[in-house]
């Protein structure tokens, strides 16, 4: 099992929160232009970086993210699902009967 279902969801944004920061340094930007970039309040940015954000909302996570250049990582937070193995015959049912048979000129 998962080391992160041993943790509370306020240990999670810590964590986040933490992370922010290494990538918002990474990224060369200061708190004031991270939240002016994200458009959000600095001090939403420094309490989710100092862990004392608990309860940082979806629409401020996706700005800050997109404002350090890590926005297609949340494609990571829920990704699509893959094709069932009955899914998978169905689209090749579907792909057989069109197959080209011969080749006309």
């Amino acid at each position: 099992m998962n080391l992160i279902y041993g943790e509370t969801n306020a240990q999670i944004i810590s964590r986040m929160g933490s992370n922010c920061k290494r990538y918002r340094i990474a990224a060369n930007l200061t708190q004031q232009e991270l939240a002016d970039n994200a458009g959000v309040g600095i001090a939403t940015v420094k309490n989710f970086e100092n862990g004392k954000l608990r309860n940082v909302t979806l629409e401020s996570l996706l700005r800050i993210m997109r404002a350090i250049g890590i926005l297609e990582q949340i494609e990571g937070v829920l990704p699509e699902l893959p094709l069932s193995p009955f899914e998978m015959e169905d689209i090749q049912k579907k792909l057989k009967g069109k197959q080209r048979q011969r080749v006309k000129h």
